[in-house]
């Protein structure tokens, strides 16, 4: 019994050895393999075939385009970990690019890169479509069409209400407008402006609503002052027989009801003196419809 048990022992030390044996042999031609790949795939995408020597930008003006060429040759100039190049058509820093031009410019709705030829990275940029006009001063009524009260601080808003760029000329009422005076008195300087939103996101959005619903019902607004303390004026136009008898009611609104709420009010006020109106043959116009109460729509 006892030379049978030795004779075991002396082949299960002889086994394990072997299979000692064997796996460093496979982890050393795993390790291999792996350094053999890894050695490849640097090699390859350092070729010179692959690698972005050039930038080139468009949908901006050329000062900010060559602004932004210098700064993407130098996010993609160096090395991953010192070993894969960051000039590589294969893995260039694509986030860290839009990243970078989206700092640069404000006015960026999207960016688009594409490697079609073979050193070249062109970079497209899209600006952003305006979907409102923002003002910081008060609007002034006192002739036919309305003007600022500071005709120079008039901005351009996004969809969420970010202002992005300044007006350069007012020019009819291709978009919303708004005047938010409380923007220039919260600024110090256009540039802190610029950057800035018009409204939280929210109020925006449902201010943007209550503009299409408005002209949905055959309403024409004209802008809309938010006066802070969630107390809004509107401005639309009156009813009128012609073009020259054209001039603006305020329409009072706040926060405290449900703008929906207000809008039907508004638009069962409206409907109800039009008629009148219509049936008279007459032209009746409005100095303020206050619809913050309820269904007591107050008129003068």
């Amino acid at each position: 019994m006892y030379a049978k048990s030795h004779h075991q022992n002396r082949q299960s030390h002889s086994f394990s050895r072997r299979k000692r044996n064997r796996n460093i042999i496979v982890s050393l031609l795993i390790f291999a393999s792996l350094f053999t790949w890894l050695f490849s795939v640097v090699r390859f995408c350092s070729l010179d075939y692959f690698n972005i020597y050039e930038v080139r930008v468009e949908g901006v003006d050329l000062v900010t385009a060559r602004s932004m060429e210098s700064a993407v040759l130098q996010i993609i100039d160096g090395k991953y970990i010192g070993l894969l190049s960051k000039s590589s058509k294969f893995i260039y820093p694509h986030d860290a690019i839009v990243k970078r031009i989206e700092s640069m410019y404000i006015n960026v709705d999207s960016v688009t890169i594409t490697n079609n030829d073979r050193n070249i990275l062109d970079i497209s940029i899209k600006p952003k479509s305006p979907a409102a006009i923002v003002c910081t001063g008060y609007p002034d009524y006192s002739d036919a069409d309305p003007v600022s009260s500071d005709d120079d601080s008039c901005y351009y808003a996004d969809e969420k209400g970010l202002i992005y760029n300044e007006v350069v000329k007012l020019g009819g009422k291709i978009y919303n407008h708004y005047y938010i005076p409380s923007l220039s008195e919260n600024s110090i300087a256009t540039s802190s402006i610029i950057g800035s939103y018009a409204s939280s996101t929210k109020e925006f959005l449902e201010l943007q609503k209550l503009y299409s619903q408005i002209a949905r019902n055959g309403i024409v607004t004209d802008s809309i002052l938010l006066k802070g303390g969630g107390e809004y004026e509107l401005y639309i136009e009156n009813p009128a027989i012609s073009n020259a008898d054209k001039n603006i009611a305020v329409v009072y609104m706040n926060r405290d009801r449900s703008l929906d709420e207000q809008l039907s009010n508004l638009v069962s006020f409206w409907s109800n003196m039009t008629n009148k109106i219509k049936n008279n043959s007459a032209t009746s116009t409005f100095d303020y419809i206050d619809v913050r109460y309820g269904a007591n729509v107050f008129y003068k």
